[in-house]
C-alpha cells in the first residue's frame, strides 16, 4: 500500500510467510494426555467451515516439550476426526500433551479422559492462550475427593509460577519452556489432603494453559474437570437445574479479586418467566458454592443467572445421588456453536437457554464425520425460556448416522450437552463450542455498540493523506547536513458493501472500493466483511480473520484497512498482543504497544479507531527510518451510519 508497501514488501515478504500460520491459525491445544492403564484419552477436532478444507499436523509432545510423534490430518468442510490416542500413536505413554497446527482458524475440539466402565470427563480444547493470572475456581482435596491440575508453558522461556490458595498458603515452582506438568493438590502438601482449600490463583501465568480434574475417592465413581483460564464475566449463566430423587445440581461462582461485591441471582421457569431474585454479598476471593436445592430458589426454577458487581468465574455440576455420574459445564452465550459428539452407546441430552427477551430461532444441523448433512431442524426458544431434550427427539428426521450437531441462532443462546452411557456409569458435559473454538463468546461485550448488523449498501467514505519525507542524496557543502524533501499526496477512499455471502454460517458482504486522486495507490485487504456477535470479520482467499473484537476486548489479528499480512510484521510468531482502549468519548482505538519493532531498518506503528454504531473511523500508520519518515492517515468524512 503506497510508498511504504513498495519500500518494505521485498524486505518483509519472507517474515510474513514465516509468521502467517502462527499469527492467524492459532494452534489448538490438548493440554493433558493420559494413556497409562487404566487411563485412556480421546480427542476430537471439527472443521466448522462450510466451505474450507483444513489441513494440519497433530504434534504429540513429551512432558518436557520434546516431539514424540506427528500425525497429518485433513478435514473436509464440516468434517470431524475422533482419535483414541493409544490406538493411533505408537509411543502414546510418552505423550504429555498434543498441539494441532493447522492452516485455518475454523477448528475446535475436545479432550475426553476416561477409565472404561468407571468414569470420564470431557473438556474443550484450548485455542486461546492465557495472558494474565489463571483462576482455579474449585478445589476439592479431602478424604473423599482429589483435585489434579495440569499446566503447559506455551512460551520459549521458563515461567516462575506462584499458586496462592484461598486459605492464604502459597507454593512456587518453575515451569520450563514448553513443559507440561500435572500434579495432585496433595502433592504440594506432603501428600496430605487440604479440606480448607477451596480455590486458588496462579500468578505470572501469561502464556500458560491448563485444566483441572476432580474425582471421588473410595465408594464413588465420579470424575469431571474444567479449563483453567484468565476469563471472568459480570454475568454467569447456569442453564439447567436437575433436582429430583436421582439428580442433583451444584454451582460454583468465584470472585477472584480482592474486592468485595454483590451478586444477584435471577431464576427463571421453563417458559422464561423471571422468578423472585436474591441479592447476596460476596467477599474478595470468596466462592459462592452449593447444591441448588439448598439455595432457596423457587421450586419452578429451571435455570438461573448470577450477575455481579465484581467479575466472576464459575461453572455448574450435574451428578447422581448414587455416586456413579458427574459432569461439569462452563460456557457462555453465543449465536453459533457445535455439540461436538453424539453418544453412540447411550444418550445425548441437549439444552438451550435464550438469554434475550425475544423469541430465538435456532437452526440445528446434524453432520457425519465426512461433513455431510444428515438432518436439519428449526427450534423456537422463547424469550428467557429453556428447551431441553434428547438429541434424537429434537429432530423429526433420523440422526443415527450423525456424529455431531451444529447450531445457529438469531439471538444469543447458552447451549450445552450431556452425554451418558446406557449402563448409567459414565457421564460428561460440554458447552456448545462456538465458532472461535472457545466454548462461546461472552454475553456482555466489553465494548457496547458494535453489534453493527452490516447490510448491503452500507458505505464509509474516508479522506486519505500520505506525507512522505526523505533525505536527499547530497550534503550541504558548508553545514554538512543533508537536505530533506517532502511529498504530500491526497485522495478519497470509499468502501461499500455489496452482495451477501454466507461463510461459516455468518453473512458476509462483498467489498467494493472507489478511489480518487492519489488514493489510487490504496489497496483494501478483504474480499468480504461481516459483523457478528460484537465482532468484525474479514474474509479473503486464505480464510476468515477476526478484525475487531468488541465482545472480549482483545485483538487477535487482522486490521480493517491493512489486513492480516500487515499485522504479521509485528513481533515474533505467535507472541504479539494488541490492545484496545478508550481514547476519547465514544471511540475506541487499537494499537500494537511495544510492537513497532525495527525490521530491516524500518520502524512501523499503527493506530485504528472504532466508534460504536459506526465502525472504523480513522487509521494512522507511521514508518520511520534514519533516512525517511512516512505518515499515512484515513479519516472518516461520511458514511451510511453517520460519523
Amino acid at each position: 500500500m503506497t510508498i511504504k508497501k513498495l519500500i518494505l514488501a521485498s524486505l518483509l515478504l519472507s517474515m510474513t510467510l514465516l509468521v502467517a500460520v502462527s499469527a492467524y491459525a492459532a494452534p489448538l491445544y490438548f493440554p493433558h494426555i493420559a494413556t497409562s492403564n487404566p487411563w485412556q484419552t480421546e480427542i476430537a477436532i471439527i472443521n466448522t467451515s462450510s466451505e474450507l478444507t483444513v489441513t494440519g499436523t497433530l504434534r504429540a509432545l513429551s512432558n518436557g516439550g520434546q516431539l514424540v510423534e506427528t500425525k497429518d490430518v485433513t478435514l473436509p468442510a464440516r468434517g470431524r476426526r475422533q482419535i483414541i490416542v493409544a490406538d493411533e500413536f505408537t509411543n502414546h505413554t510418552n505423550i504429555g500433551y498434543i498441539i494441532f497446527d493447522k492452516d485455518s482458524d475454523t477448528v475446535q475440539g475436545y479432550t475426553k479422559f476416561y477409565q472404561e466402565g468407571v468414569y470420564r470427563a470431557a473438556i474443550p480444547a484450548i485455542k486461546e492462550v492465557n495472558t494474565s493470572d489463571i483462576y482455579v475456581p474449585h478445589i476439592a482435596s479431602s478424604a473423599d475427593w482429589w483435585t489434579e491440575i495440569s499446566l503447559v508453558n506455551t512460551t520459549l522461556a521458563p515461567k516462575q509460577l506462584t499458586i496462592t490458595f484461598s486459605n492464604g498458603q502459597s507454593r512456587q515452582f518453575t515451569l520450563n519452556a514448553n513443559e507440561h506438568r500435572a500434579f495432585d493438590i496433595v502433592s504440594l502438601f506432603n501428600n496430605q489432603p487440604q479440606p480448607d482449600i477451596q480455590s486458588a490463583v496462579i500468578s505470572n501465568a501469561s502464556g500458560v494453559i491448563g485444566l483441572e480434574l476432580f474425582g471421588s475417592i473410595g465408594g464413588g465413581n465420579q470424575l469431571d474437570g474444567i479449563l483453567l483460564t484468565d476469563d471472568t464475566a459480570s454475568t454467569i449463566y447456569y442453564p439447567h437445574v436437575a433436582s429430583n430423587d436421582t439428580w442433583w445440581t451444584g454451582i460454583v461462582a468465584y470472585n477472584p479479586s480482592d474486592s468485595a461485591g454483590t451478586i444477584t441471582i435471577t431464576p427463571y421457569n421453563a417458559q422464561g418467566t423471571p422468578l423472585s431474585p436474591a441479592t447476596l454479598p460476596i467477599a474478595g476471593k470468596e466462592k459462592y458454592v452449593g447444591v441448588v436445592s439448598n439455595l432457596g430458589l423457587p421450586a419452578q426454577t429451571e435455570w438461573f443467572k448470577i450477575a455481579s458487581t465484581q467479575p466472576l468465574t464459575g461453572f455448574e455440576l450435574f451428578a447422581t445421588y448414587d455416586g456413579k455420574q458427574l459432569a461439569a459445564y462452563a460456557g457462555s452465550a453465543a449465536k453459533t456453536g457445535v455439540f461436538a459428539k453424539i453418544e453412540k452407546n447411550g444418550w445425548t441430552g441437549i439444552s438451550f437457554v435464550n438469554t434475550e427477551a425475544g423469541v430465538a430461532s435456532v437452526t440445528l444441523t446434524a453432520y457425519n464425520d465426512s461433513g455431510t448433512v444428515v438432518a436439519t431442524q428449526v427450534l423456537p426458544v422463547g424469550g428467557y425460556a429453556k428447551v431441553v431434550n434428547i438429541a434424537e427427539n429434537i429432530f423429526t428426521q433420523d440422526i443415527s448416522g450423525a456424529t455431531y450437531i451444529a447450531y445457529s441462532s438469531d439471538r444469543n443462546v447458552v447451549g450445552f450437552q450431556l452425554n451418558g452411557t446406557s449402563d448409567g456409569m459414565m457421564l460428561d458435559a460440554l458447552p456448545g463450542l462456538a465458532g472461535d473454538g472457545t466454548g462461546g463468546g461472552g454475553s456482555q461485550p466489553v465494548f457496547t455498540g458494535f453489534d453493527l448488523q452490516f447490510k448491503q449498501g452500507d458505505y464509509w467514505l474516508y479522506e486519505w493523506k500520505d506525507v512522505y519525507t526523505h533525505r536527499g542524496l547530497v550534503r550541504n557543502f558548508f553545514t554538512g547536513l543533508y537536505s530533506w524533501d517532502t511529498t504530500t499526496r491526497t485522495g478519497t477512499v470509499r468502501i461499500s458493501l455489496g452482495q451477501p455471502r454466507t461463510i461459516m454460517d455468518i453473512t458476509f458482504y462483498q467489498i467494493t472500493t472507489e478511489l480518487t486522486g492519489d488514493a489510487k495507490y490504496v489497496t483494501f485487504p478483504w474480499l468480504y466483511v461481516a459483523s457478528y456477535n460484537n465482532q468484525i470479520y474479514g474474509y479473503r482467499d486464505d480464510g476468515v480473520y477476526l478484525i475487531f473484537d468488541a465482545q472480549n476486548g482483545t485483538w487477535k489479528g487482522g486490521s480493517f484497512f491493512y489486513g492480516a499480512s500487515k499485522t504479521d510484521w509485528f513481533g515474533p510468531a505467535g507472541t504479539f498482543s494488541i490492545s484496545i482502549s478508550n481514547t476519547e468519548p465514544g471511540t475506541y482505538w487499537v494499537s500494537w504497544p511495544d510492537k513497532g519493532t525495527s525490521i530491516a531498518g524500518y520502524r512501523l506503528s499503527e493506530l485504528e479507531y472504532y466508534r460504536p454504531g459506526v465502525g472504523p473511523v480513522k487509521q494512522k500508520i507511521i514508518v520511520r527510518s534514519e533516512t525517511s519518515h512516512s505518515e499515512e492517515t484515513l479519516i472518516l468524512i461520511e458514511s451510511s451510519r453517520g460519523i
